[in-house]
Protein backbone atom coordinates (compact mmCIF):
# COMPACT_ATOMS: atom_id res chain seq x y z
CA UNK A 1 0.00 0.00 0.00
CA UNK A 2 0.78 3.23 -1.09
CA UNK A 3 1.28 6.28 1.25
CA UNK A 4 -0.10 9.81 -0.34
CA UNK A 5 0.47 13.32 1.06
CA UNK A 6 2.88 14.73 3.85
CA UNK A 7 5.52 12.04 5.48
CA UNK A 8 4.66 11.81 9.10
CA UNK A 9 7.91 13.13 11.29
CA UNK A 10 8.04 9.81 12.94
CA UNK A 11 8.22 7.80 9.84
CA UNK A 12 10.84 10.10 7.72
CA UNK A 13 12.31 9.94 11.27
CA UNK A 14 12.68 6.41 10.99
CA UNK A 15 13.84 6.48 7.54
CA UNK A 16 16.32 8.59 8.00
CA UNK A 17 17.69 6.43 11.08
CA UNK A 18 17.74 3.48 9.29
CA UNK A 19 19.63 5.14 6.07
CA UNK A 20 21.99 6.87 8.32
CA UNK A 21 23.05 2.92 8.88
CA UNK A 22 25.89 2.53 6.13
CA UNK A 23 25.02 -0.58 3.80
CA UNK A 24 22.26 -1.44 5.67
CA UNK A 25 21.79 -5.17 4.58
CA UNK A 26 25.53 -5.27 5.02
CA UNK A 27 25.60 -3.95 8.37
CA UNK A 28 23.17 -6.74 9.68
CA UNK A 29 25.03 -9.51 8.03
CA UNK A 30 28.32 -8.24 9.69
CA UNK A 31 26.45 -7.99 13.21
CA UNK A 32 25.59 -11.85 12.64
CA UNK A 33 27.39 -12.91 15.01
CA UNK A 34 25.31 -10.99 17.57
CA UNK A 35 22.50 -12.69 16.46
CA UNK A 36 24.05 -15.90 16.68
CA UNK A 37 24.73 -15.59 20.47
CA UNK A 38 21.16 -13.82 21.39
CA UNK A 39 19.78 -17.25 20.04
CA UNK A 40 22.22 -19.56 22.10
CA UNK A 41 20.82 -17.41 25.02
CA UNK A 42 17.68 -18.54 24.14
CA UNK A 43 17.97 -22.19 23.59
CA UNK A 44 19.84 -21.90 26.95
CA UNK A 45 16.55 -20.19 28.42
CA UNK A 46 14.16 -23.08 27.11
CA UNK A 47 16.63 -25.29 28.36
CA UNK A 48 17.69 -26.46 25.25
CA UNK A 49 21.38 -26.13 25.91
CA UNK A 50 23.04 -27.82 28.73
CA UNK A 51 24.91 -25.38 31.09
CA UNK A 52 28.16 -27.01 30.10
CA UNK A 53 27.44 -27.13 26.51
CA UNK A 54 25.99 -23.26 26.28
CA UNK A 55 29.10 -21.88 27.77
CA UNK A 56 31.77 -24.21 25.68
CA UNK A 57 29.88 -22.95 22.45
CA UNK A 58 29.60 -19.07 23.55
CA UNK A 59 33.37 -19.13 24.41
CA UNK A 60 34.16 -20.97 21.13
CA UNK A 61 32.12 -18.15 19.12
CA UNK A 62 33.62 -15.32 20.57
CA UNK A 63 37.00 -16.41 20.18
CA UNK A 64 36.51 -16.87 16.30
CA UNK A 65 34.51 -20.06 15.75
CA UNK A 66 31.15 -20.55 14.53
CA UNK A 67 28.71 -22.23 17.17
CA UNK A 68 28.37 -25.91 16.76
CA UNK A 69 26.32 -28.63 17.78
CA UNK A 70 27.31 -31.66 19.51
CA UNK A 71 29.92 -32.29 21.67
CA UNK A 72 31.17 -28.87 23.54
CA UNK A 73 34.87 -29.88 23.36
CA UNK A 74 36.92 -31.98 21.97
CA UNK A 75 40.79 -33.03 23.40
CA UNK A 76 43.43 -32.72 21.65
CA UNK A 77 45.66 -35.65 20.68
CA UNK A 78 47.55 -37.10 23.69
CA UNK A 79 46.04 -34.98 25.83
CA UNK A 80 44.05 -35.88 28.94
CA UNK A 81 41.57 -34.15 31.35
CA UNK A 82 40.18 -35.07 34.65
CA UNK A 83 36.34 -34.92 35.55
CA UNK A 84 37.33 -32.09 37.92
CA UNK A 85 39.24 -30.31 35.30
CA UNK A 86 36.50 -30.07 33.11
CA UNK A 87 33.92 -29.07 35.20
CA UNK A 88 36.19 -25.82 36.64
CA UNK A 89 37.14 -25.02 32.70
CA UNK A 90 33.30 -24.76 31.59
CA UNK A 91 32.52 -23.17 34.94
CA UNK A 92 35.11 -20.49 34.25
CA UNK A 93 34.00 -20.55 30.30
CA UNK A 94 30.71 -19.72 31.76
CA UNK A 95 31.57 -16.86 34.03
CA UNK A 96 33.35 -15.14 31.60
CA UNK A 97 30.57 -15.35 28.73
CA UNK A 98 28.36 -13.73 30.87
CA UNK A 99 31.05 -11.36 32.13
CA UNK A 100 31.37 -10.34 28.14
CA UNK A 101 27.48 -10.31 27.40
CA UNK A 102 27.18 -7.94 30.54
CA UNK A 103 29.79 -5.82 28.99
CA UNK A 104 28.42 -5.78 25.26
CA UNK A 105 25.03 -5.53 26.77
CA UNK A 106 26.29 -1.94 29.27
CA UNK A 107 27.64 -0.35 26.33
CA UNK A 108 24.97 -0.91 23.59
CA UNK A 109 21.78 0.10 26.28
CA UNK A 110 23.16 3.63 26.29
CA UNK A 111 22.95 4.93 22.45
CA UNK A 112 20.34 2.44 21.81
CA UNK A 113 18.45 4.07 24.56
CA UNK A 114 18.85 7.77 23.34
CA UNK A 115 17.64 6.39 19.96
CA UNK A 116 14.71 4.83 22.09
CA UNK A 117 13.78 8.34 23.28
CA UNK A 118 14.52 10.69 20.39
CA UNK A 119 11.63 8.98 18.41
CA UNK A 120 9.30 9.01 21.45
CA UNK A 121 10.00 12.16 21.44
CA UNK A 122 8.68 13.13 18.02
CA UNK A 123 6.07 10.91 18.52
CA UNK A 124 4.72 12.86 21.53
CA UNK A 125 5.53 16.31 19.93
CA UNK A 126 6.25 16.15 15.95
CA UNK A 127 7.30 19.94 15.83
CA UNK A 128 9.07 20.90 12.69
CA UNK A 129 11.73 23.00 15.06
CA UNK A 130 12.12 19.47 17.17
CA UNK A 131 12.39 17.56 14.57
CA UNK A 132 15.57 18.57 13.37
CA UNK A 133 17.28 18.11 16.94
CA UNK A 134 15.97 14.88 17.28
CA UNK A 135 17.28 14.51 13.85
CA UNK A 136 20.65 15.52 15.21
CA UNK A 137 20.47 13.27 18.44
CA UNK A 138 19.74 10.37 16.40
CA UNK A 139 22.77 10.53 14.45
CA UNK A 140 24.96 11.14 17.11
CA UNK A 141 23.35 7.76 18.50
CA UNK A 142 23.32 6.03 15.41
CA UNK A 143 26.57 6.29 14.93
CA UNK A 144 27.92 5.64 18.40
CA UNK A 145 25.92 2.42 18.43
CA UNK A 146 27.22 1.15 14.87
CA UNK A 147 30.57 2.17 15.99
CA UNK A 148 29.94 -0.35 18.97
CA UNK A 149 29.04 -2.44 17.05
CA UNK A 150 31.62 -2.95 14.41
CA UNK A 151 34.13 -2.57 17.13
CA UNK A 152 32.72 -5.61 19.60
CA UNK A 153 32.27 -7.88 15.72
CA UNK A 154 36.02 -7.37 15.28
CA UNK A 155 37.30 -7.98 19.18
CA UNK A 156 34.85 -9.40 20.67
CA UNK A 157 32.75 -11.93 17.84
CA UNK A 158 33.93 -14.25 15.06
CA UNK A 159 34.22 -12.03 11.79
CA UNK A 160 34.05 -15.16 10.17
CA UNK A 161 33.70 -13.08 6.63
CA UNK A 162 37.01 -12.20 7.28
CA UNK A 163 39.10 -15.27 6.91
CA UNK A 164 42.38 -15.88 8.74
CA UNK A 165 44.06 -13.02 8.59
CA UNK A 166 42.74 -9.46 9.21
CA UNK A 167 44.17 -6.19 7.29
CA UNK A 168 44.97 -4.08 9.90
CA UNK A 169 43.50 -1.07 7.76
CA UNK A 170 40.43 -2.53 8.60
CA UNK A 171 41.13 -2.96 12.61
CA UNK A 172 42.63 0.51 12.79
CA UNK A 173 39.69 2.06 10.96
CA UNK A 174 37.37 0.21 13.12
CA UNK A 175 39.33 1.23 16.27
CA UNK A 176 39.73 5.36 15.13
CA UNK A 177 35.91 5.67 15.05
CA UNK A 178 35.38 4.10 18.41
CA UNK A 179 37.50 6.19 19.44
CA UNK A 180 35.94 9.39 18.00
CA UNK A 181 32.81 8.71 19.55
CA UNK A 182 34.66 8.93 23.21
CA UNK A 183 36.70 12.07 21.71
CA UNK A 184 40.43 10.88 21.82
CA UNK A 185 42.62 10.78 19.24
CA UNK A 186 44.69 7.46 17.77
CA UNK A 187 47.83 7.12 16.53
CA UNK A 188 48.21 4.04 15.22
CA UNK A 189 51.94 2.57 14.30
CA UNK A 190 51.83 -1.13 13.51
CA UNK A 191 53.06 -2.82 10.40
CA UNK A 192 51.12 -2.79 7.52
CA UNK A 193 50.66 -6.53 6.94
CA UNK A 194 47.87 -8.50 7.28
CA UNK A 195 47.84 -10.24 11.13
CA UNK A 196 45.99 -12.86 12.60
CA UNK A 197 42.26 -13.00 14.42
CA UNK A 198 43.67 -13.18 17.50
CA UNK A 199 46.36 -10.50 16.98
CA UNK A 200 43.89 -7.97 16.11
CA UNK A 201 41.24 -9.04 19.03
CA UNK A 202 44.56 -8.62 21.31
CA UNK A 203 45.50 -5.04 19.97
CA UNK A 204 41.55 -4.17 20.48
CA UNK A 205 41.25 -5.00 23.34
CA UNK A 206 43.94 -3.52 24.88
CA UNK A 207 43.35 -0.37 23.41
CA UNK A 208 39.86 -0.06 24.61
CA UNK A 209 41.34 -0.61 28.01
CA UNK A 210 43.40 1.68 28.18
CA UNK A 211 41.14 4.18 26.24
CA UNK A 212 38.57 3.90 29.36
CA UNK A 213 41.61 5.11 31.60
CA UNK A 214 41.75 8.26 29.90
CA UNK A 215 38.99 10.57 31.99
CA UNK A 216 39.58 14.04 30.27
CA UNK A 217 40.60 12.97 26.83
CA UNK A 218 43.63 12.74 25.75
CA UNK A 219 45.82 10.02 22.57
CA UNK A 220 46.24 6.12 21.86
CA UNK A 221 49.55 5.57 21.06
CA UNK A 222 50.04 1.59 19.40
CA UNK A 223 53.76 0.55 18.60
CA UNK A 224 54.49 -2.32 17.17
CA UNK A 225 57.94 -4.55 17.15
CA UNK A 226 59.30 -6.99 14.75
CA UNK A 227 57.50 -10.36 14.22
CA UNK A 228 57.95 -13.72 16.09
CA UNK A 229 57.07 -17.21 15.61
CA UNK A 230 54.50 -18.62 17.72
CA UNK A 231 54.74 -22.02 18.91
CA UNK A 232 51.69 -23.59 16.73
CA UNK A 233 53.92 -22.37 13.95
CA UNK A 234 52.28 -18.76 13.29
CA UNK A 235 53.34 -15.64 13.86
CA UNK A 236 53.03 -12.39 16.25
CA UNK A 237 53.66 -8.74 16.39
CA UNK A 238 54.70 -7.72 20.72
CA UNK A 239 53.17 -4.34 20.62
CA UNK A 240 53.02 -1.53 22.94
CA UNK A 241 50.05 0.46 23.94
CA UNK A 242 50.67 4.13 25.64
CA UNK A 243 47.43 6.09 26.62
CA UNK A 244 48.37 9.87 27.63
CA UNK A 245 46.05 12.50 28.59
CA UNK A 246 45.75 15.22 30.96
CA UNK A 247 44.37 12.73 33.95
CA UNK A 248 44.11 8.73 33.90
CA UNK A 249 42.49 6.32 36.08
CA UNK A 250 42.43 2.77 35.94
CA UNK A 251 39.59 0.66 38.20
CA UNK A 252 41.74 -1.02 40.92
CA UNK A 253 39.74 -4.63 39.79
CA UNK A 254 41.10 -4.11 35.90
CA UNK A 255 44.68 -3.46 37.38
CA UNK A 256 44.68 -6.27 39.80
CA UNK A 257 43.58 -8.89 36.95
CA UNK A 258 46.28 -7.18 34.60
CA UNK A 259 48.73 -7.95 37.27
CA UNK A 260 47.35 -11.01 38.42
CA UNK A 261 45.42 -12.26 35.40
CA UNK A 262 43.19 -15.38 36.84
CA UNK A 263 39.94 -15.54 36.72
CA UNK A 264 38.66 -15.97 40.25
CA UNK A 265 36.23 -13.92 42.27
CA UNK A 266 33.58 -11.32 41.14
CA UNK A 267 34.68 -9.53 38.31
CA UNK A 268 32.91 -6.47 36.64
CA UNK A 269 32.09 -6.31 33.48
CA UNK A 270 34.38 -3.37 32.57
CA UNK A 271 37.34 -6.03 33.22
CA UNK A 272 36.07 -8.20 30.38
CA UNK A 273 38.74 -6.69 27.40
CA UNK A 274 41.08 -7.38 29.57
CA UNK A 275 40.13 -11.01 30.58
CA UNK A 276 39.63 -11.73 27.42
CA UNK A 277 43.53 -10.24 25.86
CA UNK A 278 44.57 -12.38 28.60
CA UNK A 279 43.09 -15.39 27.31
CA UNK A 280 44.13 -14.56 23.77
CA UNK A 281 47.76 -13.85 24.83
CA UNK A 282 48.19 -17.15 26.87
CA UNK A 283 46.71 -19.06 23.34
CA UNK A 284 49.83 -17.36 21.02
CA UNK A 285 51.96 -18.28 23.77
CA UNK A 286 52.81 -14.25 25.11
CA UNK A 287 51.60 -12.44 28.04
CA UNK A 288 49.98 -8.96 28.77
CA UNK A 289 51.91 -6.75 31.00
CA UNK A 290 50.99 -3.62 32.91
CA UNK A 291 54.04 -1.54 32.29
CA UNK A 292 53.54 1.66 33.34
CA UNK A 293 50.56 3.63 35.62
CA UNK A 294 51.19 7.21 36.56
CA UNK A 295 47.65 9.09 36.91
CA UNK A 296 49.03 12.18 38.96
CA UNK A 297 52.30 13.40 37.28
CA UNK A 298 53.71 16.37 38.78
CA UNK A 299 53.06 19.80 37.16
CA UNK A 300 56.62 20.31 35.01
CA UNK A 301 57.57 16.74 35.11
CA UNK A 302 59.37 14.98 32.54
CA UNK A 303 56.40 14.22 30.78
CA UNK A 304 55.21 17.40 30.52
CA UNK A 305 52.51 16.75 33.71
CA UNK A 306 50.88 14.24 31.13
CA UNK A 307 49.12 11.33 32.74
CA UNK A 308 50.13 7.67 31.38
CA UNK A 309 49.19 4.05 30.88
CA UNK A 310 51.45 1.66 28.88
CA UNK A 311 50.00 -2.01 28.32
CA UNK A 312 52.98 -4.13 26.30
CA UNK A 313 52.43 -7.36 24.93
CA UNK A 314 54.92 -9.57 25.41
CA UNK A 315 56.11 -12.33 22.71
CA UNK A 316 57.08 -15.92 22.69
CA UNK A 317 60.48 -15.17 23.02
CA UNK A 318 60.46 -12.44 26.00
CA UNK A 319 58.58 -14.82 27.77
CA UNK A 320 60.77 -17.77 27.39
CA UNK A 321 63.80 -15.69 28.58
CA UNK A 322 61.98 -14.64 31.45
CA UNK A 323 61.34 -18.10 32.54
Amino acid sequence: MRCHGRVPPLVRCKREAVNALPHGTLFLMECRQLAEMSILFQAQSRGRVRQGDFAARLFRLMLGGRVAHGRSSRKRKGETMSEGQATGDVGRMSDFAALLCSRMAHDLVSPAGAIGNGLELLEEDPDPELIGEVNALLAGSLESLHARLQFFRLAFGAASGLGDRVDPVLAERTLRRLLATMRLELDWRLPGEPMSKHQVKLVLNLSLVASECLVRGGTVRILGEDRQETASGGDLVPFRIEAEGTRVMMPQDVRDFLESPRLEGDLPPRAAPAVLACLLARELGARVALESFVPNPPVGSQDGGMARIVLVLHGPTAKDSKG
